[in-house]
């Protein structure tokens, strides 16, 4: 896979405002435009400090949302703004599919079905627990996301 080169220069905040405006100039409906903008600044929140052109990061996302209701509708949204990254040179290669390819690697390896069906129901036990200890949200969010991106990790070493 080439390496991604994301444009360090861009933040969240911006890459959403730069998506909005392709969005315009590409004449997508102003619905079409506010729900893919909103889809894209949930992924935002959740990639936070993550670099948010980073397969790995798109991967942990992916499987973040994993069963969640409008997961499909998040992903397409999500793959909308990596054509949008790609068209504006921001990568050098589709991220999306390239996350899409790590997601496929990752399914495919032998793995002990009790480890991989009980992430999610681990990650909400977790959470829960985090909660009766008066945790804030920020803490909470982001431990659940470090864990996440561990278990991507994990998930993609050999």
């Amino acid at each position: 896979m080439p390496p991604v080169s994301p444009n360090p220069s861009l933040s969240s905040n911006s890459a959403s405002q730069n998506f909005k405006l392709w969005l315009q100039a590409k004449n997508y409906q102003p619905t079409t435009v506010k729900n893919y903008v909103a889809d894209t600044n949930k992924y935002l929140r959740f990639v936070k400090n993550s670099n948010i052109f980073s397969p790995s990061t798109i991967s942990a996302y992916i499987t973040h949302l994993s069963g969640q209701n409008n997961a499909k509708r998040y992903l397409a949204s999500l793959n909308k703004f990596c054509q949008f990254a790609l068209d504006q040179n921001l990568t050098s290669q589709n991220i999306f599919k390239a996350a899409q390819k790590i997601q496929k690697r990752t399914s495919t390896q032998p793995t002990q079905p009790t480890q991989s069906t009980n992430i999610p129901h681990l990650l909400a036990q977790f959470k829960n627990h985090l909660i009766k200890q008066k945790r804030s949200l920020s803490t909470i969010r982001n431990y659940l996301n470090d864990l996440r991106q561990y278990i991507t990790w994990i998930e993609t070493q050999p």
